[in-house]
């Protein structure tokens, strides 16, 4: 059992997203982010070259926004540090949200992850405001661009279309291979010979015949526990 508890207004309206209306363009939360990773692993799982593509860019697109939310929390954690001779507990929320995650593959765990240190982030950065320390005008706005950063790395599995292609095909150049291509563009030549993969890819099993790999008991969409409505207006 893995659960993810969200302190912050700011975190806590990135687990569902919102919805687009007219004026108004949707945002994709980690739920949504985990549900379209389910495609794209099972892709992975297919041995599909271009999913391996799209899983590659997920695990750097999540590991260079994790580096990006460490670097404002360890400049605020010395701000702490340094300059406070107080005795001081970060701030909490009286409603924090939590969501029982069940995912069957790490890398929505990580999405999670990403959004729980952000979430750190800025109970951090509303602790030191709250005891009266100062924070540069430059710290504020990078940290407010975390939030963007964990946006844009939330949709970078909507790149990936599944074909139901594998490595045989696109060598092939098959009519669904050439589709890939039109739509995704022309996968690099490392992938496509398996000597670069995410780090945390599906192993191959030559056994598994099946199209469909998701397990409807251990990969639904995290349902929180205490509902809450995303306000972003």
């Amino acid at each position: 059992r893995v659960i993810l508890n969200i302190q912050t207004h700011q975190a806590q309206r990135l687990i569902r997203g919102r919805r687009g209306r007219e004026g108004i363009p949707a945002i994709l939360g980690l739920i949504g982010f985990a549900e379209r990773l389910k495609i794209l692993w099972q892709g992975a799982c297919q041995e599909d070259p271009y999913a391996h593509w799209w899983l590659l860019k997920v695990d750097q697109s999540l590991k260079q926004v994790r580096q990006c939310i460490k670097e404002p929390h360890e400049s605020l954690k010395r701000i702490l540090e340094q300059e406070c001779a107080l005795e001081v507990s970060s701030a909490t929320s009286t409603k924090p949200q939590q969501v029982v995650l069940q995912f069957a593959n790490p890398y929505a765990f990580l999405g999670a992850q990403m959004l729980a240190e952000f979430d750190r982030l800025i109970c951090t950065h509303l602790t030191l405001v709250h005891i009266g320390l100062e924070v540069s005008p430059a710290l504020t706005q990078g940290i407010s661009a975390c939030e963007r950063k964990i946006r844009s790395a939330f949709l970078v599995p909507q790149g990936y279309h599944f074909l139901d292609i594998d490595v045989v095909a696109v060598t092939q150049r098959t009519k669904h291979a050439q589709s890939a291509i039109e739509r995704m563009g022309k996968v690099p030549e490392e992938i496509l010979r398996g000597e670069l993969k995410a780090p945390l890819a599906p192993k191959r099993n030559r056994k598994t015949q099946q199209h469909t790999v998701s397990d409807p008991e251990t990969d639904r969409v995290p349902t929180p526990e205490k509902p809450v409505e995303p306000d972003f207006d």
